[in-house]
């Protein structure tokens, strides 16, 4: 992944995900710091989508730049090659995947729904 690459960011919570869009200006094994328009506090649980990888972790700062906002995050958990685990999933199940998206009952082309949306 390149640096200033778009990320869904989702803040965790009781009530379900809050979805934000960032982008990524600079990312190690342990953290992220990402540019949002919105602040976000400290301490909020977060995940981090793009492409074909999940991340978990933490706000742990949250400082302003300009019109926006760097975001730190401390990274805990990570999944990557989704799609790959998705073609597993559904072969465990017996279900049919092409090209990595699932199809409806009429047999529709249906893109995969992202849990908390």
């Amino acid at each position: 992944m390149g640096l200033d690459q778009a990320v869904a960011i989702g803040e965790l919570s009781e009530d379900g995900v809050r979805m934000r869009l960032g982008w990524v200006v600079d990312l190690s094994g342990r953290g992220a710091a990402v540019r949002m328009e919105d602040p976000m506090s400290p301490g909020t649980l977060v995940r981090m989508q793009w492409d074909d990888t999940l991340l978990l972790g933490e706000v742990c700062y949250c400082v302003a730049e300009g019109d926006r906002y760097r975001v730190g995050l401390e990274l805990r958990h990570s999944l990557t090659h989704l799609a790959e685990l998705e073609r597993l999933r559904a072969r465990l199940l017996g279900e049919g995947i092409e090209g990595g998206r699932d199809r409806d009952a009429e047999g529709d082309r249906r893109a995969p729904a992202l849990s908390g949306q």
